[in-house]
């Protein structure tokens, strides 16, 4: 029996959904900490989203670096 994801094709993006749209609580965030950005209060509950951030506000630091010394 194919299990229910109302909508969804998996239940990570079902996961996805509620907590981008929703707001339901996430595992880990990002707060980005390079001195001088322009959002330093804002919040990713999705890596990719952070990483781009990361990519377009601040091409030359090491994106890898960031994202594991902003997880919160």
């Amino acid at each position: 029996m194919p299990k229910d994801f109302s909508g969804f094709k998996s239940a990570h993006d079902l996961k996805r959904h509620k907590r981008t749209v929703h707001g339901e609580a996430c595992e880990e965030s990002y707060m980005c900490t390079v001195i001088g950005c322009k959002k330093p209060n804002k919040s990713w509950p999705r890596c990719d989203n952070f990483k781009a951030h990361v990519k377009r506000m601040h091409p030359r630091e090491d994106v890898d670096e960031i994202i594991q010394r902003c997880v919160y």
